[in-house]
């Protein structure tokens, strides 16, 4: 009985993707051999707009605690949409089936999509830590700790453990940005 009901709820998200795409659910599988090639492109594309919004946030950004507030807004947007999966597409790829390897343009595109968006996020911070700023502290792990930051305060938001605390996933993430400012830049 569970079974059946499973298999009808993973045909009704399909259906939904299909309606989305303004295609049949078997039309889908001429483009896409499984449901998690389907995934995660749609990951892949939510990556991309992703930085898009990213990007003139990244170049107008005159003040760090700011910058990385509005960072933190626009990730947990993403975030509540696609974050319990963030980790799902790396399994898919290193343990998917031998017989059905995920296709390698759709990898590439992953790992392009995520390593523009550090490149923004480098950049800015270089920017913004530029003459009379201060210097960047410890560079080449920066980005790398404000991603991790930004997935915990994901987690954290769109978790049953925000329950646990009396603040806000924005009290959260503004106190997260005021404290990464400060530590990320050292006086020149």
């Amino acid at each position: 009985m569970m079974r059946g009901r499973s298999r009808r709820l993973r045909r009704h998200r399909l259906r939904e993707i299909a309606r989305g795409a303004a295609v049949s659910p078997g039309t889908l599988y001429q483009y896409f051999a499984t449901k998690e090639e389907i995934f995660a492109t749609l990951y892949a594309e939510a990556i991309t707009a992703h930085n898009a919004r990213l990007a003139p946030l990244c170049e107008a950004a005159d003040d760090l605690e700011h910058f990385l507030t509005d960072v933190a807004a626009a990730y947990l947007d993403l975030y509540g949409a696609y974050g319990r999966y963030f980790t799902m597409w790396h399994s898919v790829i290193d343990a998917g089936p031998a017989d059905r390897p995920f296709p390698r343009d759709l990898r590439r595109a992953l790992r392009d999509a995520t390593l523009a968006q550090a490149d923004l996020l480098r950049a800015a911070l270089h920017r913004l830590a530029g003459p009379g700023s201060g210097r960047l502290v410890d560079e080449p792990i920066a980005v790398t700790f404000l991603w991790t930051v930004l997935n915990g305060l994901g987690d954290h938001a769109t978790s049953g453990r925000r329950h646990l605390t009396p603040f806000r996933p924005d009290e959260v993430a503004a106190f997260a940005a005021r404290t990464l400012a400060t530590g990320l830049l050292a006086p020149s």
